[in-house]
């Protein structure tokens, strides 16, 4: 009794470090993914400019993200006031916006709240 050791045998450390090795791995897949913050990357010439606003080429993603949002959401949304009125049109798109941009943007708005995306907005100081 008494005096250090792994409490009784080998096992239960063997396992603790196999364990900890699976964690280890999954967190570097993790940190190596290939980001899906958007579905779309748009246009070279219409991110040129709008990259020199970031403050880090690790944001282009959700600058893209941004983009996809306006590309896609705002037209459908022009769209339902423009075809005649319909429930089941509306519902589509609610369902459409939902299941594909409202976890992406949620996270957007959540990471530039910690960190800021651009060093100077673009419509100036506030």
């Amino acid at each position: 009794m008494g005096g250090g050791g792994d409490g009784g045998g080998g096992a239960p450390r063997a396992e603790l470090e196999a364990r900890l090795a699976e964690v280890k791995t999954l967190a570097l897949k993790d940190a190596t993914a290939g980001r899906r913050e958007f579905f779309v990357t748009p246009p070279a010439a219409l991110c040129g400019g709008l990259r020199g606003l970031l403050v880090d080429d690790r944001d282009t993603p959700l600058l893209y993200l941004l983009m996809n949002v306006c590309v896609f959401v705002l037209p459908a949304a022009v769209a339902l006031f423009c075809l005649p009125a319909s429930h089941a049109l509306g519902g589509v798109y609610l369902a459409a916006t939902i299941a594909l941009f409202f976890q992406r943007f949620i996270l957007a708005l959540h990471y530039s709240e910690h960190r800021g995306l651009s060093a100077t907005p673009p419509w100036g100081e506030h």
